[in-house]
């Protein structure tokens, strides 16, 4: 008990300054995923180069260029089935030719061609120097050895030239290629039995918590877990290029813990734990890793599911290894392999990052939360839109392993309603079926909110002429407290759709316009009306829509201030010329 209340007051200490072992090394505050996944990534470089088959090279990265060493083909082929033939005697359709031998893959013909005569050949087959055109079967009429040219091919027809695919010194492949099919194939071709490619990552996996059983284990007592966390861990990196060093379980002992972190370091690149990471009485991470001197960059995300994650670095034998400490609820786990385990193992691998498609897709109910953190939103992409999981829990696998699709709520959004696009990391298998129809960039999309006569409008006019100064195409949207009147009862137009069109476009010689039927309010569905003309939409008075705010404020004294979700503006009459420069070359920074 003595050793334990010791270990103990050590991880107290260290929760209550934020250090794990190295005064001010830690960032206290919460950090968001974007800026955690940078820091991770900015201390992990690809790993060092190790000879492979070229047969087992799939799916690894070259750290050095290949070049071609033989030419390919090597030889003038042909490209189809035929007659090899000497155009100068073919210049005419329907020509007759004499066929005098047979050349075929792996058995040329090796006498040369007379007047009118010609060679059968087939795909693949080396064509004999003396020919220089092959004529199509299916452009020829057989008569014995008679061979009746029916349509001249032009010269060189149907030949694969000696070295058109490469010859040798061409470059086949870069540095930092990722070795494909193909590219085993065109290597083995030219006859390379060995590439230098980064090594695979050595990942060592601990699930922590007295708790755990072992797959296969039957809870003897209420409150026991097996651990899922540990197989869905090897899972993941084995299928993103990783190699498994070692997987254990310990019990809440920051000894134990710092004892095996330290004894996995000396065999891997990445070392990952999972539970302990907060700060309750029996979380021992903060401990173990104060014992085993891990120096910890951050702790804390403002994400969900995924929040208590600290990451530091172990230095051993000159190098740094990542420490991950993941939570210990399941879809916490899954969740920060996606986001952040991921790339850590593709900037080891020397792999560029690989992400999955992200679509702007219709949410198919409301979404609500608490600002301050993004939120990972399980639940299933289709063509129509994006259909939330019921159960969102952290300690829940069964939304992710039916689903594979995640939406993004950002950090400062509480609520998106019903039609309201949102942004969703998709598979493959999501988009199965679905037709995604090519469009260009979408515009980009800010907010002016701010009190009555704070002085939107006056904002609006003045980034409107500031963007057009610059080049851009810009449309504004304008949310109105009453009424649209646009269009007068008893019109053509007004009949049009009194008649149950659900828009109608009119169009005048200096003006035209679109009206909709219904209020594209709650689908949050701007942009559309623009059909692309525009490079940038301006939407004043909508002060919960999910995209970047500038808030205008009255005061004393003018100033632009950076927030979360945007920027503050605060004036104390009109807008002078500087405020606004400053604040368009922070739109088109940030933005554009």
């Amino acid at each position: 008990m003595g050793l334990w209340h010791a270990l103990r007051s050590v991880e107290g200490g260290a929760s209550a300054t934020g250090d794990s072992g190295r005064a001010g090394a830690v960032r206290v505050q919460v950090i968001g995923l974007d800026e955690a996944r940078a820091a991770i990534l900015a201390a992990c470089e690809p790993l060092e180069a190790e000879a492979v088959s070229v047969a087992r090279a799939a799916g690894r990265v070259l750290t050095h260029g290949v070049d071609a060493q033989h030419p390919y083909p090597n030889a003038d082929l042909s490209a189809m089935d035929g007659y090899a033939v000497r155009s100068e005697d073919i210049s005419e359709p329907e020509v007759a030719v004499e066929a005098v031998g047979e050349s075929r893959a792996g058995a040329p013909w090796t006498g040369s061609l007379g007047r009118g005569q010609a060679v059968r050949i087939f795909t693949g087959a080396i064509v004999p120097d003396s020919a220089d055109a092959v004529v199509i079967q299916e452009d020829t009429r057989a008569s014995g050895d008679r061979i009746e040219i029916l349509e001249t091919p032009r010269l060189g027809a149907n030949i694969r030239r000696l070295g058109e695919g490469h010859r040798p010194g061409d470059r086949l492949l870069e540095a930092g290629a990722v070795v494909g099919p193909a590219a085993v194939g065109l290597l083995i071709s030219d006859g390379h039995a060995q590439v230098q490619v980064h090594a695979r990552p050595r990942v060592a996996i601990l699930g922590t918590g007295d708790e755990l059983l072992a797959p296969g284990e039957r809870p003897e007592r209420a409150g026991s877990v097996v651990d899922g966390n540990g197989p869905m861990i090897e899972a993941f990196v084995e299928g993103r290029g990783g190699v498994v060093a070692g997987c254990a379980r310990a019990i809440d002992s920051p000894d134990d813990i710092a004892a095996w972190l330290s004894e996995q370091a000396a065999q891997s690149d990445l070392l990952l734990t999972t539970g302990g990471a907060s700060v309750g009485d029996h979380d021992c991470i903060a401990g173990a890793w104060s014992v085993a001197g891990i120096e910890t960059r951050f702790w804390k995300i403002a994400v969900k599911p995924g929040k208590p994650l600290r990451f530091g670095v172990l230095e051993r034998g000159g190098r740094g290894i990542p420490v991950l400490a993941l939570p210990g609820n399941p879809l916490a786990v899954l969740s920060a392999l996606e986001q952040l385990v991921g790339p850590v193992l593709d900037r080891l691998s020397g792999r560029p990052g690989r992400t999955r498609p992200r679509l702007l897709l219709p949410l198919t109910e409301p979404l609500s939360k608490r600002a301050g953190r993004a939120h990972l939103v399980r639940g299933v992409a289709t063509a129509d839109g994006f259909q939330p999981a019921r159960s969102q829990g952290s300690h829940l696998l069964r939304a992710a392993a039916q689903s594979d699709a995640v939406g993004h709520l950002g950090r400062e959004l509480e609520r998106l309603e019903a039609g309201a696009p949102i942004e969703v990391e998709v598979t493959s298998d999501d988009l199965r079926g679905a037709r995604l129809r090519p469009e260009g960039s979408p515009p980009i999309a800010v907010g002016v909110t701010g009190d009555s006569n704070a002085g939107k409008t006056q904002l609006v006019e003045a980034l409107v002429r500031g963007l057009r100064d610059r080049g851009a195409r810009v449309g504004t949207v304008k949310h109105a407290t009453h009424a649209v009147d646009v269009d007068t009862p008893g019109k053509d137009s007004w009949r049009h759709a009194e008649a149950g069109a659900e828009g109608v476009v009119l169009v005048g010689p200096e003006k035209s316009a679109v009206f909709r039927a219904g209020s594209l309010e709650a689908r949050h569905d701007w942009m559309a009306p623009f059909g692309g003309a525009v490079d940038w939409v301006i939407i004043e008075g909508f002060r919960a829509a999910p995209l970047p705010q500038i808030e205008v404020l009255q005061s004393e004294q003018e100033s632009l201030e950076r927030r979360p979700n945007g920027w503050r503006l605060t004036r104390s009459g009109t807008f002078s010329e500087g405020v606004i420069a400053e604040l368009l070359d922070a739109l088109v920074t940030e933005l554009d």
